[in-house]
């Protein structure tokens, strides 16, 4: 505003100095209105929200507090590379999946074709993206952001790349769809349960495994408002309105869990997908090799759904992880209007009424879209002066919600963690229990602790199997 009100004296100074050919425009004239206002702050705000989305998948700023833009974090994205902890390694199997995680990082329009690809942005800085020709990784990316200063570089590779760097021998403890949950109340008297939706697998170089929270959100992840209409006067009232917040954004994982949930509840028509020589483009869990479904086959899938469907703590898991029936979820995946709907990263309410969330709807699709990889990931702005929103509890509750989005479909919030964040412990290995959670159910039988067990190879289920 100092910049411009220096540029309207010199246009007032050089209006004086003519000879009054034409007279200056009033000072109200120049004057922004409330509308033109509220715009502004508003576009200052989308793009503080982008940067904090990325800064979000770049380190991990959970539990953080105050102006994010303003603080320094480590670095999560991959595993420190050995010989240089400012570089971050990103197993992942094809040049395909590769451009696509740095797309969804900065939402770029780039693919495995794309050359390369300059990034920035003023509140965080500056990412510069790198096809590689050696041979030695996919893609390489120069990252210069100060928020999170001891991060140089990302590197795309897969473990043969690096000479198998991240694979490992045998079975890892935890498989797809494997629940834990916290091991005390949170202070609303709830547990949570979290759900895996990528585990650890050495076949694929995976070391680390991901997991997702669908339940209610504690008190960290709500922001409030309270605003009081016909102040002064004696029918004046209080509205509140609760939304999600610093829930992060993770499009790779939040993929994985529709994906997991459609092979769980059609595991036949999944297979059937993965195999069809016509999807070549369909990615099996982002870069998982399509060589090895054996691994993951319809009978695997058929096992975990049927585990799901067993009591555990009172409930049976689909009741835990969705708040819902299995058949009940079923019904909105296939409503061509409905699909898995999650909101993820939080908020925005910089203007008097005007707030964004953001939404990603998974559907039934076709093709290269088939098993639930028709996705659109979405800012949804409504104003809230004659709605009222309340997420502290989600789906089956759809009436704290279903005026902001205007329909009755089911929406949960989803929170990512990795495995190794899953403990306060230091400790995290994929053959091996993680520290400070409870084990609800495992693929892997609880007598399966020993040794032997886990030095074997993962196994390809057999269709006769008897469920565990």
């Amino acid at each position: 505003m100092k910049k411009l009100s220096n540029l309207w004296l010199l246009a007032a100074l050089v209006c004086g100095m003519s000879l009054g050919v034409s007279s200056c425009k009033s000072d109200d004239d120049n004057e922004m209105s409330e509308e033109e206002r509220e715009q502004q702050l508003q576009t200052q705000q989308d793009k503080k929200d982008a940067a904090i989305a990325v800064l979000g998948q770049l380190a991990s700023t959970s539990g953080a507090t105050g102006d994010l833009l303003s603080q320094t974090f480590e670095p999560t994205i991959g595993t420190p590379d050995e010989s240089d902890a400012n570089i971050q390694i990103v197993s992942i199997n094809t040049m395909e999946a590769a451009a696509q995680r740095f797309a969804d990082l900065v939402n770029a329009d780039i693919d495995e074709q794309t050359p390369s690809y300059s990034w920035s942005n003023d509140l965080l800085g500056t990412m510069t993206y790198q096809k590689s020709t050696d041979g030695k990784s996919w893609a390489t990316v120069d990252v210069d952001i100060k928020q999170v200063p001891h991060l140089r570089r990302i590197v795309f590779r897969s473990p043969e790349q690096a000479d198998n760097n991240g694979k490992f021998n045998g079975r890892a403890y935890y498989r797809f769809g494997d629940v834990v949950r916290s091991n005390d109340f949170r202070k609303d008297q709830k547990y949570e349960y979290w759900v895996c939706v990528r585990p650890a697998f050495g076949p694929e170089g995976k070391e680390q495994s991901h997991w997702v929270c669908l339940g209610d959100l504690p008190e960290e992840n709500i922001y409030s408002y309270t605003y009081t209409f016909n102040k002064d006067k004696l029918n004046e009232w209080d509205q509140t309105w609760y939304v999600p917040t610093g829930l992060g954004e993770d499009k790779t994982h939040m993929q994985n869990l529709a994906e997991m949930i459609y092979a769980m509840l059609y595991p036949t028509d999944w297979e059937k997908n993965i195999r069809d020589k016509n999807n070549k483009k369909l990615p099996m869990f982002n870069d998982f090799s399509k060589d090895r479904v054996d691994l993951h086959n319809a009978a695997f899938w058929k096992q975990v759904c049927a585990n799901w469907d067993k009591e555990y703590d009172g409930l049976d898991l689909w009741h835990h992880i969705f708040g819902i029936s299995k058949d009940d979820l079923k019904k909105q995946i296939t409503n061509p209007n409905g699909g898995l709907r999650l909101l993820y990263n939080g908020y925005s309410w910089i203007t008097k009424w005007n707030c964004t969330l953001w939404e990603a709807s998974y559907k039934m699709g076709t093709g290269n879209q088939a098993n639930l990889h028709n996705a659109k990931c979405e800012s949804i702005k409504k104003s809230m002066e004659k709605i009222n929103v309340d997420c502290r509890e989600m789906a089956p509750q759809i009436d704290g919600y279903k005026e902001f989005f205007g329909d009755t479909n089911l929406r949960w919030c989803v929170r990512n963690r990795k495995g190794k964040y899953m403990t306060w412990s230091d400790f995290y290995d994929p053959k091996y229990k993680i520290p400070d959670v409870i084990d609800v159910y495992r693929y892997y039988k609880a007598s399966d602790t020993n040794y032997e067990f886990y030095a074997k190879d993962p196994e390809v289920t057999d269709s006769t199997a008897v469920v565990k």
